[in-house]
């Protein structure tokens, strides 16, 4: 039964996303609508329960997210306010992916070759468009998926990115999004400043790594 259920809520979503892409191209001042209808549709099809802690500071520009499944980023689409159109940075074997990639053309997200060093270059003067449309961007430092215990050694992308911009830092831990359909639990840590501290990238990543150690508050 359970495989069934899996199954069909598997079915439903991918259903769910052709309309969405579809829906991204006939209405592209809508993106972000159906994005939202999609990843709220998608996380109550896999079943799981999914607690907050605090919310995201308002004023924040750059999201930094640990990153364990690709379900991470339908959570945040699902659980950030409709009205925030949130802009990912995303490597390009995602983009590659057949039907799934077209995600990333409607709503223009921002795409990178992670192969080639000359991308973050061209990263840094593409964030600037996204940015000044009052979308916040939103990485993973860690660069890939990490499938091991604790957090991966961040890149140095997200760094760049908030000092080259002097962007207001979001951390955001998310737990339990790589046990399959288990309880889920997203935490917003206090948003950092950049110019207030010299060390503030090691601070980030000590601060995210001692946060996803450390049981969710309701456990």
């Amino acid at each position: 039964m359970k495989k069934l259920r899996i199954s069909v809520a598997t079915f439903l979503s991918a259903v769910a996303m052709m309309v969405m892409i579809v829906g991204m191209y006939l209405t592209p001042n809508r993106t972000r609508w159906w994005r939202h209808w999609w990843a709220r549709l998608t996380v109550w099809l896999s079943g799981a329960k999914v607690t907050i802690d605090a919310s995201p500071d308002p004023k924040a520009q750059l999201f930094v997210i640990n990153h364990r499944n690709l379900l991470d980023i339908v959570l945040l689409e699902a659980v950030l306010p409709g009205t925030l159109d949130p802009c990912w940075i995303a490597k390009k074997e995602i983009a590659k992916i057949p039907i799934f990639g077209r995600i990333l053309d409607a709503p223009k997200m921002l795409v990178i070759d992670r192969e080639n060093r000359r991308e973050i270059v061209k990263l840094l003067k593409n964030a600037a468009v996204p940015l000044a449309k009052g979308r916040p961007l939103m990485i993973f430092p860690e660069g890939t998926r990490n499938k091991g215990d604790g957090l991966l050694t961040f890149k140095a992308g997200a760094k760049m990115l908030a000092e080259k911009h002097q962007l207001l830092v979001q951390p955001v831990v998310i737990q339990g999004s790589d046990t399959g359909g288990g309880p889920i639990h997203i935490r917003y840590l206090p948003a950092i400043n950049p110019k207030s501290d010299p060390q503030w990238y090691t601070t980030l990543e000590e601060q995210m790594r001692s946060a996803y150690d450390a049981p969710p508050a309701e456990a």
